[in-house]
């Protein structure tokens, strides 16, 4: 079997550009190198539905630098977008439409529901979630297509080609089933804190079957979305307990180092039990070449995620 030449994926949020490169010892995916540049204030503010990129030649600038710092001849990579910039969705059909035309016309007029721009402007995709008794379950991601335009062309600019472009919090989970399959099974709930938001997902055996992502600028904010989705699991999901809750505080300048302390004890004392951190959980089943990137698992779940290729929507 011919070994897969090493990858590159870059993530961004609103105060970096990160990228990460992986080889293969085997099946087991080794960091090779991870690079990061910190983004002047106002450069790029993610959103769904207006200009993302401020200054385009200052982003194009730092896209370069990273991934010329870990493969000066690359010139096609993975793209991971903050969660924000999209807008994501389940939907359930008791009868799925036979041709696939068909079904990508259904699912875009069920999602144009507080969709804050029309479905003509939209790039949509989608893969099959959790079969139900009755039907299938479609997870489903939006993003309006001007803005992924607007990224395309930052990375051209840069003399790089985004081969995959997906949102965050997908190849985080992606990045955990892919390395440490068993950390999540049965019912598991992840959460994902980047920037001023945060994102809370209920996998179920490796299916998604909740997704939500809101502001949260304080720790009770953060609580209290917690506490809905747990109500909501509750109700709705017919869960019971969470076999497993994991947390990837992947930047949140917005709190400082005690509130980040703080998250994580009052999470333990929602869920009576210690949370597993996916830092953790890549950090245990990785090699790590690089010698660098210890410390920085965290930031890096997402582009590793999609570097190991997962089965979740791609925008």
């Amino acid at each position: 079997m011919t070994t897969p030449a090493p990858c590159i994926a870059v993530s961004l949020t609103r105060r970096e550009v990160r990228a990460i490169r992986i080889s293969w010892d085997g099946d087991r995916p080794a960091i090779e190198g991870c690079a990061s540049v910190t983004l002047p204030q106002n450069t790029l503010i993610p959103n769904i539905n207006s200009a993302n990129v401020i200054d385009s030649a200052g982003l194009s600038g730092a896209i370069k630098d990273v991934v010329q710092d870990l493969c000066s001849d690359s010139k096609r990579v993975g793209l991971v977008l903050p969660d924000v910039v999209a807008k994501v969705a389940l939907i359930q059909f008791d009868e799925v439409p036979g041709r696939s035309r068909d079904l990508h016309q259904m699912l875009g007029w069920r999602m144009t529901n507080g969709l804050p721009f029309s479905m003509d402007d939209a790039q949509m995709a989608y893969e099959d979630g959790i079969a139900l008794e009755v039907g299938q379950e479609f997870v489903v991601s939006i993003m309006k297509r001007v803005i992924v335009k607007e990224y395309e062309e930052v990375f051209l600019q840069a003399g790089i080609r985004p081969g995959l472009i997906d949102l965050g919090t997908f190849n985080v989970i992606n990045s955990v089933l892919k390395v440490s399959p068993e950390v999540a099974t049965g019912d598991c709930l992840f959460i994902q804190i980047a920037d001023e938001f945060c994102t809370l997902v209920v996998v179920r055996d490796s299916d998604v079957i909740f997704f939500r992502n809101r502001s949260t600028g304080s720790v009770d904010e953060l609580l209290e979305l917690v506490h809905q989705t747990s109500m909501y699991y509750r109700d709705r999901l017919a869960g019971a307990e969470f076999e497993s809750v994991l947390l990837n505080i992947e930047s949140s300048e917005q709190w400082s180092l005690s509130e980040n302390i703080e998250v994580r004890v009052q999470l333990e004392k929602r869920f009576k039990s210690s949370l597993t951190s996916v830092g953790e959980v890549l950090r245990h089943g990785i090699s790590d070449k690089s010698n660098f990137c210890i410390e920085n698992f965290d930031s890096l779940a997402a582009p590793l995620g999609i570097l190991l290729r997962g089965s979740f929507p791609v925008a």
